[in-house]
This record gives C-alpha cells, sequence and structure tokens, in this order.
C-alpha cells in the first residue's frame, strides 16, 4: 500500500483483500451497481472499461453472491405475498 492512500482507503483494501482471501466474504449485485455507476461518472478520472472488467474479474466475482435476475426478483415478490 502506498504511504500516500488515505487511511480510510487503506483499510477498506485491506478489509476487501482479506475478504477474498478468507473466502467468507459477500456483497451484493446492488454494491456492485453502485461502485461501477460511481466509478463511471465520478472518478477523476473515470474508470476505464478494461479497468472495469478486470476489477469485476479479480475483486466482485469472488465475492459476488447473488446475482440479479427476472427469477431473483419474482421469488422475493412471491416470498413477500405469502409473509
Amino acid at each position: 500500500m502506498s504511504k500516500n492512500l488515505p487511511l480510510k482507503q487503506v483499510i477498506a483494501s485491506r478489509l476487501v483483500e482479506d475478504a477474498i482471501e478468507s473466502g467468507k466474504g459477500t456483497i451484493s449485485f446492488q454494491v456492485v451497481q453502485e461502485f461501477f455507476s460511481v466509478a463511471f461518472r465520478r472518478f477523476t478520472p473515470p474508470l476505464t472499461l478494461a479497468e472495469a472488467e478486470q476489477f469485476l474479474a479479480v475483486t466482485f466475482r469472488p465475492l459476488l453472491a447473488v446475482q440479479s435476475s427476472y427469477a431473483l426478483y419474482a421469488r422475493a415478490l412471491q416470498f413477500t405475498r405469502g409473509h
């Protein structure tokens, strides 16, 4: 880690690394969507498509617990109806 990085960024990077290495970390598809929304619109400079693809494969893929789909939303609605 670079000494020029803010402390919050260093801590966040360590948490993600630990989550991947231990296999105990998970994130939702919403986290991925929000990250890319910010990365493409607010980062200076914005994340490139190649960087986004690499980040998805290396960082997010091992952490994704549930993929978004029509079937997932339909099941959630059915589950809600039953309770």
